[in-house]
């Protein structure tokens, strides 16, 4: 299971920013050389491997604002 965020800032070229993956127990964050960036859009990416009868009852995002009025 993986959690993945990306930005941009035209909705045409879109940037990793950081993300999760979960395997059992154990909860890895995905660290790259993440560049200092500004984005107007995110897209959320949610992975894993999943049966037929799986689903999503709900997902809840929570996001503060700081530094002259961009999200944080």
């Amino acid at each position: 299971i993986g959690l993945y965020v990306f930005g941009s800032i035209d909705c045409e070229i879109w940037g990793f920013i950081g993300g999760a993956e979960r395997s059992g127990k154990n909860l890895r964050d995905i660290q790259t050389k993440i560049e200092n960036m500004s984005v107007k859009y995110i897209k959320l990416l949610f992975v894993g491997n999943i049966s037929k009868d799986s689903h999503i009852d709900s997902i809840e995002i929570q996001s503060s604002i700081k530094y002259g009025n961009k999200i944080r």
